[in-house]
């Protein structure tokens, strides 16, 4: 699938194949354009990420009168902008702070079949799992009851037989472990 026309029609028609082409052609172009821009790499990573999921989103209105790779670019330099313009209004939640509600429109939105959302959505969860897995025994233990089983930390100090202090003291921890192991994917 190299023909750009037969791209652009797989992008509005949703085809899979069409998004990996984009993905695999375009993104790291795209990510060095957004990262000159913002000089922050998740925040590039974001930016270009939020770029291919609204071509999906608007994949029926979808208008390409020029070159697709003008077009994803100039995307992503409007997002930039959008983003910087803003900025300054938005705030970060971290991961750990998401509430159900939040977790539950993630949920809904990677669910909708878009095939970049479950290509990175997958390979993201597996880079997760495995950091999980390298922490410390009773550390990865007491992240998974906290955060996985939904366990309060005096329910895990009772059940693991130590103090509120403990426990805080392993999420702490852990959350440090996962920012030092992650770290490299977001970069």
């Amino acid at each position: 699938m190299t023909d750009e026309k037969i791209i652009i029609k797989g992008l509005q028609e949703g085809e899979e194949k069409a998004y990996e082409y984009v993905f695999r052609t375009y993104y790291p172009l795209m990510r060095h354009v957004a990262g000159n821009f913002l000089s922050d790499s998740f925040s590039a990573e974001a930016v270009v990420s939020d770029v291919i999921s609204h071509i999906y989103e608007r994949r029926e209105r979808l208008e390409i009168n020029f070159s697709l790779r003008s077009f994803l670019l100039t995307s992503v330099r409007n997002a930039c902008i959008n983003y910087l313009g803003t900025k300054v209004q938005r705030t970060e939640s971290p991961f750990c702070a998401i509430g159900d509600e939040q977790m539950n429109a993630f949920n809904n939105i990677s669910n909708m079949g878009d095939p970049l959302g479950r290509l990175l959505e997958n390979e993201l969860e597996d880079e997760i799992e495995h950091a999980i897995k390298s922490l410390p025994e009773t550390t990865g233990r007491i992240f998974r009851k906290s955060r996985f089983e939904g366990m309060s930390y005096k329910e895990i100090a009772k059940e693991e037989g130590v103090s509120v202090n403990s426990i805080q003291y392993h999420i702490k921890r852990s959350l440090m472990m996962l920012h030092e192991k992650l770290a490299n994917r977001l970069r």
